[in-house]
């Protein structure tokens, strides 16, 4: 008998396994391998620490089988095409791009040492034009927070429009994907 194998890489959360396995058992798949695997991403170095640190990405890859050779078989790819087809039009969460620790704290020495200079030497030693060379550190501080601030404005913005994508999606075409599932299954079990 013919079988054929299938073997998909996922995140190591066993909810996320479990969902998974779930899914290709519902079109007739069986596992026939759980494997937590680790990849080489690449080393970097921390000059200030002197510190080298290796990083890795952890994923589980599952391996699965099925006999080709069932009188359900082409029904049941049939509804697993149609099932994948509608999972990849699922909206995706968009990217966290908040500002950095390390950038925040730059913003706030240059903001200090901008003030700094304008009110020390500025005001202080009666320096005058002097004390305007405070001005750019404590401009380029300043929008550094600024420019955050947008970040984390345009971030809010995209991730509750993805929030409402998602709410429609999921009353829409995700029954649809569970339909198709329900259905497979119960094609493999009759």
């Amino acid at each position: 008998m013919a079988r054929e194998t299938k073997t998909i890489q996922c995140y190591p959360d066993d909810d996320i396994i479990n969902r998974r396995v779930k899914e290709y058992e519902a079109f007739g798949w069986e596992l026939i391998n759980n494997q937590r695997c680790q990849e080489y991403d690449g080393q970097s170095y921390d000059p200030i620490d002197k510190v080298t640190t290796t990083t890795y990405s952890t994923f589980n890859k599952l391996t699965f089988s099925r006999e080709k050779a069932t009188p359900w078989y082409d029904e049941v790819t049939r509804l697993e095409r149609n099932f994948h087809d509608v999972m990849d039009t699922k909206p995706s969460a968009p990217a966290n791009r908040k500002m950095q620790k390390a950038a925040y704290a730059w913003a706030f020495f240059f903001t200090v040492v901008g003030i700094a200079i304008l009110l020390v030497i500025g005001l202080g030693m009666g320096g005058g034009v002097i004390g305007l060379i405070g001005i750019a550190p404590l401009t380029f501080g300043l929008a550094i927070f600024i420019a955050g601030g947008v970040k984390r404005g345009k971030y809010k913005k995209a991730r509750a429009h993805y929030e409402h994508t998602l709410d429609e999606w999921n009353s829409t075409e995700k029954r649809k994907a569970d339909a198709l599932m329900e259905k497979a299954n119960k094609l493999i079990n009759s």
